[in-house]
């Protein structure tokens, strides 16, 4: 993917932070999605990212606020809308999953997520699940 340096006024910027930042998205995801939007670019299979990031968040939120779960879990196992974002977009590694993981991995330890952090062994290294994803703890 190419990079492409932009210069919005003061006023533009304050706005897309702000509407990022609402929607738990980098201000580059967002631009990229409104452009393609704008554009009609994309796939109409897949949701926008912040669109997505809302439905996985909201997913873990449920997850975390119900009593009796098991205290650690990753994102794969607690959300059914990650889950079925595709791993592939024309044939290439789709960049998607992880962009909503880093969304995620943003909110912790903040808002409705500050009762999360990351989950490690005894010997302080980070605990992975299975299939290689971060595993989280509910505090």
């Amino acid at each position: 993917m190419k990079r492409i340096q932009f210069y919005p006024s003061s006023e533009l910027e304050q706005k897309l932070e702000e509407e990022a930042q609402t929607l738990g998205i980098s201000v580059s995801a967002l631009v990229n999605e409104k452009l393609s939007s704008l554009y009609g670019i994309g796939s109409n299979k897949q949701l926008p990212l912040s669109v997505l990031t809302n439905k996985v968040l909201e997913e873990i939120k449920v997850y975390i606020n119900t009593p009796g779960v098991p205290k650690e879990f990753d994102i794969l196992t607690v959300s059914k809308t990650f889950k079925d974002i595709e791993m592939t977009c024309n044939g290439k590694p789709s960049a998607v999953r992880a962009q909503v993981g880093r969304n995620f991995k943003n909110q912790i330890g903040h808002g409705d997520f500050s009762n999360i952090r990351r989950a490690y062994h005894d010997n302080k290294k980070p605990k992975l699940s299975k299939n290689n994803a971060i595993v989280y703890e509910i505090i």
